[in-house]
C-alpha cells in the first residue's frame, strides 16, 4: 500500500541520517537521543545502514597517453609508450575507461591511482578535466606520430574543435567540458592518489566526456635551480602506462547510497 512504501521510505531516510552520525563518531544513546528514538530502535537502523554501504567498484584504464603541448612536440602521439607524463604547461596525460559499470548510478567519490616509475616526482597541484571528443591511444612511441591523439589532433583524420583548432579546444572549460584541481599524494607504496569529484565519472558515464586529462598545475617546479635541488626532476613526473602489469592506472568509484541522488543524465 502507498502507507507501507511511504514507512518504509522513511526508515530509509532514517537509516542514510544514522550512517552520517555514525561517520561524526556519535555514540548509539547519542544518535538515539538526536533522532527520538529508542536504542533497540537505533539498532535496527544500524542494521539498514549497514547493508546501504557505498559500493566500491575497480574501474580499468582502457586507454592513455600523453599529450604535447611543446611547440616542438605538438605532432607527437607516443599511445604505445609504457610510460605516461606530466610535466607543467608541456605535458597532459589523457585517460580513458570502460564507464558502462558506472552508468546510471550517482558516483559519490572517486580516486585516481597511477604509479610512479621514479621516486623523485614533484607532483601536488593536479588539474582534472573532462574530454569534449572522442580520441584514439595509437600505438607510437616516445617520439613517433602513428595515427594516435596529439595536440593538433584526437585522431588521424579528425578535430579536437574544428578547423585549425588543438587539444586546448576540448578541455577545460572549452567544448562544454568542465575542470577541477585536486591535491595528489604520494603512498609509501609509489602509488600515486588524486581524489575527484564523483561528476567525473558520472560524466564519462552518460556520455558526456571521453575519458580524462589530468596536468601537473604545479609547473614552477620546471625552474628550480640544480645546484639547490640536484635531484630534481624539473617537473618530468612519469608514470606507468596501462601496459605496465601490476602498475596500471586505474580509478575507484564509490556510488552513493542516499535516497533522491541521481547520476548526470546522458545526452
Amino acid at each position: 500500500s502507498k502507507e507501507n512504501a511511504y514507512a518504509a521510505a522513511i526508515v530509509v531516510e532514517l537509516a542514510a541520517v544514522v550512517r552520517r552520525m555514525q561517520g561524526l563518531d556519535m555514540t548509539k544513546d547519542e544518535i538515539a537521543a538526536a533522532l527520538g528514538r529508542t536504542t533497540r530502535h537505533v539498532d535496527n537502523l544500524f542494521v539498514l545502514a549497514a547493508a546501504a554501504r557505498a559500493e566500491t567498484l575497480r574501474v580499468a584504464v582502457t586507454a592513455d597517453t600523453s599529450i604535447c603541448c611543446y611547440p616542438e612536440e605538438r605532432e607527437f602521439a607516443p599511445g604505445g609508450c609504457p610510460r605516461i607524463k606530466m610535466k607543467g604547461t608541456e605535458n597532459v596525460i589523457l585517460l580513458d575507461f570502460d564507464a558502462a559499470p558506472l552508468r546510471g548510478k550517482p558516483v559519490s567519490r572517486a580516486v585516481l591511482h597511477m604509479r610512479e616509475t621514479e621516486s623523485n616526482l614533484m607532483v601536488r597541484r593536479v588539474g582534472v578535466s573532462t574530454v569534449a571528443v572522442p580520441w584514439v591511444e595509437g600505438s607510437g612511441g616516445s617520439y613517433d606520430a602513428r595515427g594516435g591523439a596529439c595536440f593538433l589532433r584526437p585522431a588521424s583524420g579528425a578535430e579536437w574543435a574544428g578547423p585549425g583548432s588543438d587539444f586546448l579546444g576540448a578541455v577545460w572549460g572549452r567544448g562544454g567540458t568542465f575542470w577541477a584541481q585536486a591535491v595528489a599524494a604520494r603512498g609509501a607504496d609509489g602509488w600515486w592518489t588524486v581524489p575527484l569529484d564523483g561528476r567525473f565519472l558520472e560524466a564519462c558515464a552518460a556520455g558526456l566526456s571521453f575519458g580524462l586529462a589530468v596536468s601537473d598545475d604545479n609547473g614552477q617546479t620546471m625552474n628550480i635551480a640544480r645546484d639547490l635541488m640536484p635531484k630534481a626532476n624539473f617537473s618530468n613526473n612519469f608514470f606507468f602506462a596501462r601496459e605496465q602489469s601490476g602498475a596500471a592506472p586505474w580509478l575507484e568509484a564509490e556510488m552513493d547510497p542516499e535516497p533522491g541522488r541521481r547520476a548526470a543524465p546522458a545526452p
